[in-house]
């Protein structure tokens, strides 16, 4: 452990955790910085995205398989979504957002440390791709509303939802106070 407002912090020691989320730096160096952090979030990220750990264990507890690499290798190779739409759970998203998730997830991935983000930026670029799928989300409810809701930018998108809409052909209503508590 080491303060957090540091410019540069350096903690040597034996690590212990699981491997598929241990920097790959650490292996060699034995050396464990805030980048390291990054990385290890950034394999979390990839688990989200993915629906799935990033190992399998053997009977013994041990490590038996690591999808980190096929996570690295798919993104490079723009095949991503192979990876991503095999969990028959995981909803659709909407394509910028998940081009913002992936491209961050990615980058905490860097081998070399010096390339990964600050996690500022790594926080900064969720709150975007999180705000894009939100405005995705409410532009279907808006489409789904009877009748479809007439808007003309986000804000004014906003104030119509939290005064609740009609959707199923008038069955069903939304109200304010739900609008409310997802905003």
């Amino acid at each position: 452990m080491g303060p957090a407002n540091e410019q540069q912090s350096v903690i040597v020691t034996l690590a212990a955790g699981t491997g598929g989320y241990i920097d790959p730096q650490y292996w060699m160096t034995n050396t464990l910085t805030k980048e390291s952090d990054v990385y290890s979030f950034g394999v979390v990220l990839f688990e989200v995205l993915c629906g799935t750990l990033c190992c399998t264990y053997n009977r013994n507890g041990r490590v038996e398989k690591t999808f980190v690499p096929t996570w690295i290798e798919s993104y490079e190779q723009n095949k991503l979504n192979d990876v991503i739409f095999k969990n028959p759970t995981i909803q659709p998203l909407d394509q910028s957002s998940l081009e913002i998730f992936t491209d961050n997830a990615y980058r905490c991935l860097k081998e070399s440390r010096e390339d990964r983000p600050k996690m500022a930026e790594v926080v900064a670029k969720l709150e975007t791709a999180f705000e894009r799928q939100e405005f995705s989300e409410w532009e279907e409810i808006a489409k789904s509303a009877d009748p479809p809701l007439r808007y003309r930018s986000k804000v004014e998108l906003r104030e119509l939802l939290t005064k609740g809409v009609l959707l199923n052909g008038g069955k069903t209503v939304i109200s304010c106070y739900v609008f409310n508590q997802l905003l």
